[in-house]
């Protein structure tokens, strides 16, 4: 009997044991399954992130030298007498030095006329000073206007070609009145434009059809003096020449 319980216990230990050790392996390899799962999976992953990377510095590295190859390549071309792209950029910067070199030498002829030209032959006057003027024994042609009056624009073109052609011959006057509303006070200033003309002695010019000319003459109503010649509205080019060819100039 005692042999039996004794048998009896050992099994049932026996089948305890064979339980945990089941309980235990259902437990375990679910375990190592996971394990071995998440390990593949995880070094896959960060053999494909190691990959992309790999290929996005090669990428990165190839543009970097397309671009140091490309400035390299400019560089060399434009250095290089033979190329083409060489004999634009050098015509390029002749013209250039050119353009500089006209411009430089434009300011200093201009700066040179101006200093040696007397300022009572520049054509722009903000005052007229007759008496000044008539001294130099030159014809004098005195226009009044205004830069914004649209006859006047008409008419500086004529009066600025004059002035240039004829310096040191005639005295060619421009006067905005509008920007110097006193320069006219000494003189019958009824509209603009308006010129006014003296012969070199200093005497009013005397025209040999002042209506065929439509020019203005002007007396004292005392003395009867004649002291002013002038003409209303714009002129040609032609119809001054045709003026001043009176007073011997051509």
């Amino acid at each position: 009997m005692a042999a039996a319980v004794i048998v009896q216990v050992v099994a049932v230990d026996s089948r305890d044991k064979s339980k945990k050790k089941n309980l235990t392996l259902k437990i375990i390899i679910p375990i190592v399954v996971v394990a071995i799962i998440a390990g593949i999976w995880f070094f896959k992953t960060y053999q494909e992130k190691q990959e992309v990377a790999g290929m996005g510095t090669v990428d990165t590295a190839t543009d970097e030298s397309q671009e140091t190859i490309d400035s390299s390549s400019s560089i060399t071309a434009a250095e290089d007498p033979d190329k083409t792209n060489d004999a634009d950029s050098s015509e390029i910067t002749t013209d250039k030095t050119e353009v500089t070199t006209g411009s430089s030498s434009s300011e200093t002829e201009a700066t040179e006329v101006q200093e040696n030209v007397n300022v009572d032959f520049l054509l722009a006057a903000s005052e007229i000073d007759l008496e000044q003027l008539k001294s130099y024994g030159l014809p004098i042609i005195i226009d009044f206007g205004a830069d914004e009056c649209i006859p006047c624009k008409e008419m500086a073109p004529v009066l600025k070609k004059l002035n240039k052609e004829w310096q040191g011959k005639v005295i060619v006057k421009f006067v905005d009145v509008w920007k110097y509303p006193d320069a006219p006070a000494d003189f019958p200033l009824q509209v603009i434009p308006t010129q006014f003309f003296f012969d070199a002695q200093g005497n009013p010019y005397v025209p040999s059809d002042p209506e065929g000319m439509q020019m203005i003459m002007y007396s004292l109503k005392d003395t009867q003096e004649h002291v002013h010649t002038a003409h209303q509205g714009g002129l040609t080019e032609q119809q001054v020449r045709a003026v001043f060819e009176e007073m011997g100039i051509k």
